[in-house]
């Protein structure tokens, strides 16, 4: 039979030890059913098309652009062509957006 040593702080091996004897077990047989019991999950991973990577990071990459600009020239930002730009950024999200739930390129 293999042994495993855990490190605990003094309190919780007590912890543990009286949670286990008030079901009537020792602390080695709670811990195996605690364990046992615990569902590994393994993580899916996810494939995204390189292209759409590439349209998401030029998208942010305008974002960013925009911000800069409105944050340097605050006083002076045409309010119109913030918006139109937005606008644009957001046709260009509801394309990828379309093209990732048929399945294709957003192109």
């Amino acid at each position: 039979m293999a042994r495993i040593e855990l490190r605990l702080a003094d309190e919780t091996k007590k912890a543990w030890e009286e949670k286990a004897a008030s079901v009537g077990v020792n602390l080695s047989e709670m811990i195996r059913v605690a364990v046992e019991g615990f569902a590994v999950r393994k993580r899916e991973r996810i494939l995204i098309d390189p292209a759409l990577l590439c349209h998401l990071a030029q998208i942010g990459n305008n974002l960013n652009q925009l911000a800069r600009w409105a944050n340097r020239d605050k006083r002076g930002v045409d309010a119109l062509a913030v918006i139109a730009r937005l606008i644009e950024i957001d046709r260009e999200l509801r394309a990828l957006r379309a093209g990732v739930e048929r399945g294709g390129d957003a192109d």
